[in-house]
C-alpha cells in the first residue's frame, strides 16, 4: 500500500466513524479469507460496515471523531464493525460468533455491551475487555459499561413513520439490552428516545455484571 492509498483509507475510515451510530471492535485472529468474506457480506446486506485494518491506520482515522477514545482497544489483529443504528452491527457479529470462536468482541460501549449480552443469552461464554477504569478518556466520566459520551438520544422512537423507530421495535423483539435499559431510563423528548445517561449506564452495567466477566 503506497502513501496515497493509506491516506485514502484513513479518510474513508474517518468518514465511516463520523457517520456511524455504533462501532464494534473485534479480535479476529485465525479467521480465514472465506470466513472474513462471509462476515463482510452479512454486514453489507444489512447496510453495515466491516473491515480488518492495521491498528496504526485505524487510530489515525479515529482522530477528531466521537470514537477517538476507543484508540486504546486496537492491539493485536483487530477489525471494526459499524452501523447507522445503535446495535445492528453487534447483532450480526453475535450471530456470526455463535458458530465461530475465532471472533472475540471487545470494548464495553453500546455495541460491545449489546453483543456480549446477546451471546450470554445464547449460553455462549463471553468476556468484556474494557480499558476503563485503568485507562480513562476525556470523553468518559465513569467506569460503567454502555456510557453515552456524545448524546443521550437514540433518535426517533416513532415506529409508524420513522425507520429508526421501527428498528427500535425490532430490537425490542430481539431482547435487546440497550433497548431494555433505554426504555427504563427514558426521559421526555417528544417522539425521540432520550435517556438519563447515569441511570442508563448503571442499568447496563448491572445487567451485564450478573452474567459476564470483565477484564
Amino acid at each position: 500500500m503506497d502513501k496515497k492509498q493509506k491516506t485514502d483509507l484513513v479518510k474513508t475510515l474517518h468518514n465511516t466513524f463520523e457517520d456511524a451510530a455504533s462501532v464494534v471492535v473485534v479480535h479476529c485472529v485465525g479467521l480465514t479469507v472465506a470466513e472474513s468474506t462471509d462476515l463482510r457480506n452479512k454486514m453489507r446486506n444489512e447496510n453495515c460496515y466491516f473491515k480488518v485494518t492495521k491498528n496504526k491506520i485505524t487510530r489515525l482515522a479515529l482522530k477528531d471523531t466521537k470514537y477517538e477514545h476507543m484508540d486504546g482497544l486496537f492491539s493485536g489483529q483487530t477489525a471494526i464493525g459499524s452501523s447507522m443504528d445503535p446495535v445492528m452491527a453487534a447483532k450480526i457479529l453475535v450471530n456470526f460468533a455463535k458458530d465461530n470462536e475465532k471472533l472475540v468482541i471487545i470494548g464495553g460501549g453500546l455495541a460491545g455491551s449489546e453483543a456480549a449480552w446477546q451471546l450470554a443469552n445464547h449460553k455462549i461464554p463471553s468476556v468484556i475487555y474494557e480499558m476503563r477504569p485503568n485507562k480513562m478518556t476525556e470523553a468518559h466520566q465513569t467506569n460503567k459499561l454502555g456510557e453515552l459520551v456524545c448524546s443521550n438520544s437514540f433518535r426517533s422512537d416513532d415506529f409508524e413513520t420513522n425507520a429508526v423507530g421501527l428498528l427500535h421495535q425490532e430490537l425490542r423483539l430481539s431482547n435487546s439490552l440497550i433497548m431494555k435499559c433505554a426504555d427504563k431510563c427514558k426521559i421526555p423528548a417528544g417522539s425521540a428516545l432520550a435517556v438519563d445517561r447515569e441511570k442508563f449506564s448503571s442499568l447496563v452495567t448491572k445487567h451485564l455484571n450478573l452474567s459476564l466477566i470483565h477484564i
